[in-house]
Parts: C-alpha cells; structure tokens; sequence
C-alpha cells in the first residue's frame, strides 16, 4: 500500500488507551509480514522484531504509542444519552457535535451533545465542561443497556482525508502516524544489510502514563531507542519559539535532559549525512513522550527523540504533512545503518 493508505489504514484503527488490544490482530494481519518475531503484551503494546542475521548485533528500539485519546462510559442515561469521563487529555472546545463511535457489543455511533447556549442560565459564556455534556446515540435506555455498559469505551468517529500540499487530517495522527515512520524505515531497511536487530515498539498506555514502553521495552531489552512522537506545529499566534517549525520541514529532533546527547549527535550526523530535511529543538528534561521512559530501562538505554509536526493535536482533526512521515522513516533508517 502507498503512504496515504498506510496511514489511513493505522490512524483509523480503534486504540483508545487501556483497549489498545481492539488493534492487535489487524496490526499483524496487516504488518505482522515484516518481523521474524511478534509479542503483545498485557499492558497494550504491540512489538515486532526484524533480525539483522548477525551474531550477538545490538539492538535498535523504535517506539511509537499506540493508543489514542478516548472516553469512557460511566452512566446509562434516559432518553439514549451516555455520559462519559475523558481517557487522556481532551479539550471540551472541540467536542460540541463531535461525533463518535461507541465500542459495545455492537458499534454504535453517537454525537456530543450540550444544552444550548440559548437555554442556559446566565450569559452562555462559562467554560463547558465534560460533565455538561452528554453522547446522544437516538437509541432506548433499554437498547443501550442491552449493549453498552460502564467501561465501554468509545473513540472519535473521523476518517483520515488527504488536504492540498500532500497533507492529510485525520483522528489520533498523535501517535499512530509515527507507526507509520517505523514502518516506512522497515520498507526502507527491508534489502539493506545492517548490523543491529530492529525492534518496532508499538507501545500503548502513552496518553495515561507511559505504561507500555515502560514495561514492553523492559522486555525488549534495547541497547539504543528513538522515541517517535509528535509535536505541535506553527499556527499563526504560536509562540515564538515554534516559528521555525513547521509542517512539511521534516521530522524536529531534540535535545534535552532525557535524550542522549552522544546518540542524538549520531543521529544528526548519519540525517545530515544523508541529506535528509529534519528540524531541531531544545526541551526540558521531561519532553512528555516516552523518551523520558525508555531512557530509564532496566540500567538505563540511550535514547533519542524525534518528532512529527502537527497541528490540531488531541482533536478529530489532527493535520500532518505526508513529507515529514517519509523523512522521518528516512531518518530512521540513516541511524540503523550508521551502527
């Protein structure tokens, strides 16, 4: 499949954080071809390893979470209505007639609904809060109790599209759009003779702790990791220290106090090497990705960050730039094969 499909493919997938399981078996229906090895583990992640053949070769850790942002149901309402509790970061702005899937015994499909500004009490200018607002699925209390029950979860209902410029938009871009780098680097790796073991780390549990890299990269065991993430992008009135990063100027690697510096300079050298386009930041030392997890494995593993830009993160309509998915699995494949 081309890039735009393969992303498409992934992004649609249903992985809301701690059901991360919903996308296992299409993963290795889909991908499961391009490792000697699969393992899942119990915490949601999905990990698939590419043997390079040689003896005792050190091992490369690519990670990119699986999961996405999400709800949950915690009350059956009269009416058809579901209220449901927020499963990682969600800013209510964007959910007003936001439509969704609910993951019951059937799927169901539901829409964000308030009570209008014009019945409120008071000027309708209070922040709306999820409490306020209710999924309304047009079904009976007694359907949806047949169905759906406290702990369902339940996923933004969008479609990945192409826009002008070889951007796409699409739900959680924030982070199975950097699968799809791991994957590229793989396609791109597939007849090159390399000399380390790659380890693909689909990682779930990101968006409520970093608990899947934590424990499926202490499984994995690497000697060197790159976090793959993304980061957001120039929209006018940023501040100013997103200027020069922008979509489709590739992938923005980092530097900070959880990253290797000793492994994040090879990292840039093999991309200038190679005459990729990539963007560079300086971040505390907890960038708010896995790289401040995988870092701390076992006796420690260097680990190195890069970033996809995106605009619209943590919404249904996530936009990213095609460009900076290939340059980022450019800029993977460079490291593996500057070991």
């Amino acid at each position: 499949m081309d890039l735009f499909e393969r992303v498409k493919t992934v992004t649609e997938m249903c992985a809301v954080s701690g059901r991360e399981h919903m996308a296992f078996a299409e993963l290795k229906d889909k991908f499961g071809h391009m490792f000697d090895e699969i393992f899942t583990t119990a915490t949601g992640s999905f990990v698939g390893i590419k043997r390079c053949g040689k003896e005792n070769a050190p091992k490369l850790l690519f990670d990119a979470h699986l999961d996405e942002i999400g709800f949950m149901v915690k009350q059956i309402c009269d009416g058809g209505f579901l209220k449901v509790t927020n499963i990682g970061g969600i800013d209510t702005k964007v959910l007003s007639a936001a439509e969704v899937w609910i993951h019951g015994k059937e799927r169901i499909s539901g829409v964000f609904a308030s009570v209008p500004p014009h019945l409120k009490e008071g000027d309708g200018k209070q922040k709306l809060l999820l409490t306020d607002m209710v999924i309304d699925t047009g079904r009976s209390k007694e359907y949806l109790e047949e169905n759906v029950q406290v702990g369902t979860v339940c996923s933004f209902k969008a479609t990945t599209e192409r826009l002008l410029g070889n951007h796409v938009v699409g739900k959680s871009f924030d982070d199975k759009i950097c699968i799809c780098t791991i994957l590229g680097a793989l396609d791109i790796l597939a007849d090159k003779d390399i000399n380390v073991d790659l380890i693909a780390q689909f990682s779930g549990g990101e968006e409520i702790g970093y608990v899947g890299a934590a424990t499926a990269g202490f499984t994995a065991d690497p000697d060197y990791a790159v976090a793959i993430d993304v980061t957001n992008s120039f929209v006018p009135e940023s501040p100013k220290r997103k200027e020069d990063n922008r979509l489709g100027n590739g992938g923005v690697i980092s530097f900070s106090g959880t990253t290797s510096r000793p492994l994040t300079k090879r990292f840039i050298k093999a991309v200038d090497d190679a005459g990729i386009p990539y963007q560079v930041v300086g971040e505390p030392g907890r960038t708010g990705t896995n790289a401040q997890v995988l870092q701390i494995l076992r006796s420690g593993v260097p680990t190195a960050l890069i970033s996809v830009p995106l605009k619209n993160m943590h919404t249904q309509a996530e936009t990213a730039c095609l460009d900076d998915v290939e340059n980022v699995s450019r800029a993977l494949a460079a490291l593996a094969q500057s070991f």
